[in-house]
């Protein structure tokens, strides 16, 4: 019979898990999937491309944990944590808003210049990763491994996404019927790794 999994080994599944769930929203594989459809880039400039960004993209989350870490010192793990998810469910809808300037990529074309600063810029900072590390600090294991954890099921998931859309757009009429689609389920991935986080941290110590 297995043995239950320890607390460490939850949380790096759960980081795992989160990290693969939160980058199914179209922000983070859409507008590189584009990108590297319109500029006809090769497999690897693509998984080199989306792999760097989704390394600066986790690095950011926690640089953002860390500064408000330091204003929330004095507050319960419980605190720290229902802080972190507030924080997360707002940036996750200030991010849904800013999904719809995902046609200015469109409108670029293989010629523009600026494709892949805007990419970067919808995607911007990890929003879901914080919580993540408040769990970490209750648990005492550092941040490493839940951002190694977190950041390899980002890159598996992202990366195929990624290139399985830079092949889709070449079928006539998709890349617009998937802009509408995926404007309306944008925020649906995130909240689901915010569910993911919250179920770990309240049902594991």
């Amino acid at each position: 019979m297995m043995s239950p999994l320890t607390s460490y080994e939850s949380l790096i599944l759960l980081a795992g898990l989160a990290g693969a769930l939160h980058v199914l929203g179209p922000d983070h594989w859409f507008p590189t999937s584009v990108l590297a459809w319109q500029k006809s880039w090769g497999r690897s400039r693509t998984v080199l491309f989306a792999s760097a960004a989704y390394f600066f993209h986790v690095l950011l989350g926690y640089f953002i944990y860390l500064f408000i870490e330091k204003w929330v010192s004095h507050l319960g793990p419980k605190e720290v944590f229902t802080f972190a998810m507030g924080l997360m469910v707002v940036m996750t809808l200030v991010r849904g808003i800013r999904f719809l300037r995902v046609k200015q990529v469109i409108r670029m074309g293989r010629k523009g210049v600026g494709g892949s600063f805007l990419a970067l810029s919808l995607l911007g900072p990890c929003e879901v990763v914080i919580p993540m590390f408040a769990k970490a600090k209750f648990l005492g294991m550092g941040y490493l491994i839940p951002f190694v954890a977190f950041l390899t099921g980002t890159w598996v998931v992202g990366i195929l996404l990624v290139l399985n859309g830079r092949n889709l757009w070449n079928r006539p009429l998709w890349l617009p019927l998937g802009v509408r689609w995926l404007a309306q389920t944008r925020a649906a991935f995130p909240l689901m790794a915010g569910v993911v986080l919250s179920v770990g941290f309240f049902f594991f110590h």
